[in-house]
């Protein structure tokens, strides 16, 4: 038997794991003795740091194994230091060479891509509960989910508005600013003294309760300026990053708040260099003319003081006598400067006062006590030399202000205007200060990098991307990082578990931010158009000769749209090319278009605690973040996305509700981590281990699978040369078959109907006549000397079917038949494997014969006691056009499936779906729609769900109602029974259907 450790696991590593792994164990049981990078190389004999970050990330990757990092700053430089968690360090490890079977080894990662998306945190503010983070990085490592992610990309809302002045905006600013904890030894500002006495001078046991919890106190204090904004973010942010792989880039995109601090910063730049115009410009003659003529009174009276002070026989007159008395003696000295001086100091008494007195009273304390005669001289010099120099600078300004004089005479400039006239008042209110183009420019750059210079203070290994630009776009690449050079590298074969494929990113924090700051639903559609911008205008004039690169190689992968925009979580998948409808040069048949590459537009959510966010409208709090919320569809989380190696894109939301209930379940693990590490008593350690394996348990994922398929249009024509509806829908069906087959499938509108009118079904004739393809294809297929028998069957065999399906079965009883043969089989392996299918009726159909319903039809193909045990739901259209029900979830205690086929599309069709159940106060879990042939996955309210796509290619009817053709396949919605708002979705589309239709040479 295995001797297991006190966590009852055993992890199996290589030999070198092995090594690695041990060395960690006797050097974590302390912070100060947790080796470094360097350390672990010279102990282990690795060449490089590179080959040492290597074998870490293979150590934390496996399971069970939990590699922390703790990091040491010295002035900018960050050490980090390596350790296991205390249940790591009980866990027995053996050889992997002791291993047989199945177990022997791990299987390889298939993930291309993955990206963590959080955006509008709120970091610094009321409306973020610090538990998101906590519960995030707990929810990311129990798992496994961290170890491959190479982009941590942080949309807007990091950093709070910090306003420098009040107005009612600003004072709502100020108010919703969070707290930040206080660091040992911190000692209380000058004005935070002086606001605890305003807050004791006034007689109010309401507020003397008030000020210590929801102001400051001995835990915590309010945030008050941009540095403890930016340690209030770090902290959040490093928490969440020391889960992440070191290679990960982390991006930065600025929001509105970013922007309004940075220009407070422009503002402040500006005002100080027009105040120090205002000094040296003066817009008005009169203004300048008393100036000069104070100032030549000012270089009058210094050039007499320095012919008092230059004249030692004089100051040896005015010198304090032993015996004298100090007001006798300041008399004295001021008669006889009055008889020197003449009336020219006399003349004003103000100057008279100032002249009698100064310089007396200089002299009595510089000639009087101890001091020496020597003394007394030194002094008087001292005094002489900055007489002097107040000479030479009155004088100076004089010589200035009277060139400034002539040059006013000449012309009068917008500086003399706006803040040296009337207006001065004005340009104070509308801070319309007097500023040069390039000085712009150079206060605009100099308060950017002023402002993004406190990312870089935040304890994280990973490399800190600032975007302060609207939109950014970017390209990922391997992610691995050469720590010799500092550069990122491709990677090499011997690190093929994290070679990832390339991506181009759009980051859009708002994309209306050139009309609006104001917060709005139509991201997805502004998305839209920003793709086929790219692909119509861009591809033309940037590209528009052969050799010079394929253009839709360097557009936009993913649009990533911030939380800003509003309108919860929705992804779109989106066509980079254009899609029509032609013939080949010198063909009668339609060009085969194959290998279309397919770009997702994802509008975020925010990750703003829900409950915070509903205590702030109800204390008023008017802003865009509660206007958001109150607007809905609303949702908070964070986003993981990621694809695999077969081009299938995947989406985890992460809702916040979730998240902080993990952040309370990471702070309890860390106590029993604590306890574990001061134990020594192997009985309580197995006892706190047993209960950090259960908390972690709690968080791990076990979801069921919801297939959203639908829009099959059976029996409508195929455009030749391109794939088949018939071919995607088996080779989606095999897909499932080899990932597993879902818990429930929802399917609508499966067949095309017969309906006439706009759609025309019964007269799309797109196959060629029996003729022309005898002579266009058969004769020369045959007469092919290149091909043998086979080659020459199968390519006859592919080509007739393409004409086969381009001719319209316009009979719904054909119809009906071709469900049978190719939807039939599959859904009776789900329902055999105790699987729900749900069959919802689609307009077409219904529209076609009104006294029928598809989905009750097509239903009475299967054994009735399926029907009767609920594992087959009819969601009819009786009495309309559409079917519409609701079924419960299996494995849950009363959460629902909603299904409609059609629903109203508003700014898009996922923000169509999720703005029509808040009106319709549905409460459904997961809800499934179709109709549009256009496929988006969302979340909002609680809902989450897919408008899957369809699988007819484009048809004449796409291009007439001005649309672009639909992505087709299929979407696998992902909920876990014991979550609340934890969700994924599978696309299955396009490109991983072609691949196996080639795979498996389907006909």
């Amino acid at each position: 038997m295995d001797q297991r450790g006190v966590n009852g696991q055993v992890v199996h590593l290589s030999t070198s794991q092995h090594r690695l792994f041990d060395f960690l164990r006797k050097r974590s049981g302390d912070h100060h003795v947790a080796p470094t990078l360097a350390e672990i190389q010279g102990e282990m004999g690795f060449s490089s740091l590179a080959e040492t970050k290597r074998a870490l990330t293979n150590l934390k990757s496996v399971d069970g194994i939990d590699v922390f990092t703790h990091i040491e700053r010295e002035g900018v430089k960050k050490e980090p230091h390596y350790f296991l968690s205390p249940e790591t360090i009980e866990t027995t490890v053996k050889p992997r060479a002791e291993v047989t079977g199945s177990e022997s080894q791990r299987p390889q990662r298939q993930t291309r891509f993955s990206a963590l998306y959080v955006s509008e945190p709120g970091f610094g503010t009321k409306a973020y509960d610090p538990h998101s983070m906590l519960g995030l990085r707990l929810f990311l490592e129990a798992n496994g989910l961290n170890r491959e992610v190479q982009e941590v990309i942080f949309q807007g809302g990091v950093i709070p508005h910090l306003p420098p002045y009040a107005s009612k905006a600003n004072l709502t600013a100020m108010k919703f600013l969070g707290w930040i904890p206080r660091r040992p030894g911190e000692a209380k500002t000058i004005s935070e003294t002086m606001l605890e006495e305003r807050v004791a001078q006034i007689d109010d046991p309401y507020l003397n309760d008030f000020y210590p919890k929801h102001v400051n106190n001995l835990e915590r204090r309010k945030i008050r300026d941009l540095a403890d904004a930016f340690d209030a973010a770090g902290t959040e942010v490093s928490t969440l990053l020391r889960c992440i792989p070191e290679e990960a880039q982390v991006r930065v995109q600025h929001g509105e708040e970013d922007r309004k601090n940075i220009d407070h910063i422009v503002d402040a730049t500006i005002a100080t260099w027009a105040g120090e115009k205002k000094e040296k410009l003066v817009s008005d003659q009169k203004v300048y003319e008393r100036k000069i003529a104070a100032l030549e009174y000012e270089s009058a009276r210094n050039k007499f003081l320095s012919d008092i002070y230059g004249n030692m026989g004089l100051m040896q007159e005015f010198a304090r006598k032993p015996e004298e008395k100090l007001k006798a003696h300041q008399e004295r000295v001021s008669a006889r400067l009055k008889q020197l001086a003449g009336e020219t100091f006399w003349e004003e008494e103000e100057h008279g006062l100032v002249l009698g007195k100064e310089v007396p009273k200089y002299l009595s304390w510089a000639s009087s006590g101890k001091k020496t005669p020597e003394q007394y001289r030194g002094l008087v010099k001292a005094k002489l030399a900055k007489v002097q120099d107040q000479l030479r600078e009155a004088q100076r300004l004089r010589e200035d202000s009277k060139a400034r004089l002539e040059e006013l005479a000449r012309s009068v400039t917008w500086t003399d205007q706006l803040l040296a006239t009337n207006r001065a008042s004005v340009t104070r209110f509308t801070r319309q200060y007097p500023v040069n183009p390039d000085e712009v420019e150079v206060a605009w750059n100099n308060a950017k990098n002023l402002y993004t210079r406190h990312y870089f203070r935040w304890d994280v290994l990973q490399q800190i991307h600032p975007h302060p630009s609207a939109r950014k776009l970017v390209e990922v690449d391997s992610g691995v990082m050469d720590i010799s050079s500092g550069r990122t590298i491709r990677a090499e074969a011997e690190v093929e578990e994290i070679k990832r494929g390339g991506k181009n990113l759009l980051l859009i924090h708002n994309i209306r931010s050139t009309f609006s700051d104001a917060v709005g639903p139509r991201a997805i559609r502004d998305a839209k158009l920003e793709q086929n911008v790219q692909n119509m205008v861009l591809r033309k004039l940037f590209n528009p000769t052969e050799g010079s690169g394929n253009a839709i190689d360097n557009r936009p992968d993913i649009i990533l749209l911030g939380a800003h925009n509003g309108g919860g979580f929705r992804a779109m998948p989106w066509f980079k090319d254009s899609d029509i409808i032609g013939s080949a040069e010198g063909s009668d048949e339609p060009m085969a278009v194959e290998g279309q590459k397919i770009s997702y537009l994802v509008n975020l959510p925010t990750m703003q605690s829900i409950e915070r966010l509903d205590w702030l409208v109800g204390h008023g709090f008017s802003n865009w973040d509660t206007k958001r919320y109150l607007t809905g569809p609303y949702a908070s989380g964070a986003v993981l996305h990621t694809e695999d190696a077969e081009g299938v894109n995947k989406f985890l939301f992460m809702g916040n509700t979730d998240l902080i209930r993990f952040g309370k379940i990471a702070k309890e693990i860390e106590a029993y981590r604590k306890a574990m590490g001061e134990t020594k008593n192997a009985a309580e350690k197995r006892r706190l281990a047993q209960i950090i394996k259960e908390r972690k348990a709690a968080v791990k994922l076990d979801f069921k699978k919801v297939e959203a398929a639908g829009d099959f249009h059976l029996g409508a024509p195929d455009i030749m040369g391109r794939y088949s509806k018939d071919q995607f829908i088996r080779a989606y069906q095999q897909y499932q078959r080899e990932h597993g087959l879902p818990d429930v499938a929802s399917w609508d509108e499966l067949l095309h109907g017969v309906m006439q009118g706009k759609f025309d079904s019964g007269t799309r004739y797109l196959g060629l006549p029996p003729e022309k393809f005898r002579q266009s294809v058969v004769e020369p297929i045959l007469a092919d000397k290149n091909l043998n028998g086979d080659q020459k069957a199968y390519l006859l065999a592919q080509r007739a079917m393409g004409n086969l399906r381009a001719i319209t079965d316009h009979n719904l009883a054909d119809q009906e038949r071709l469900f049978a043969l190719l939807c039939k089989p599959y859904a009776q392996e789900i329902l055999k494997k105790k699987g729900t299918l749900v069959l919802a009726s689609g307009n077409h159909a219904n529209n076609s014969v009104r006294n029928s319903d598809e989905a009750a039809s097509l239903a009475s193909q299967f054994d009735e006691a399926y029907r009767d045990n609920r594992q087959l739901q009819v969601f009819s259209g009786k009495g309309s056009s559409v079917g519409v029900g609701w079924t419960t979830l299996p494995g849950t205690k009363g959460r629902k499936l909603f299904v409609m086929h059609k629903f109203p599309v508003r700014q898009d069709e996922g923000y169509g779906v999720l703005s029509h159940l808040r009106s319709m106060n549905n409460e459904s879990d997961v809800v499934i729609a179709g109709d549009r042939h256009q496929p988006i996955i969302f979340y909002a309210d609680g809902h989450a769900g897919a408008l899957h796509p369809g699988m007819e290619p484009i048809n004449t009817y796409v291009p007439f109602v001005g649309k672009q053709a639909g992505v087709r396949g299929v979407v696998n919605v992902l909920y876990d029974p014991s979550k609340r708002e934890t969700y994924g979705w599978e696309m299955v589309l396009n490109p991983t259907l072609e691949a196996i239709v080639k795979r498996d040479k389907m006909l």
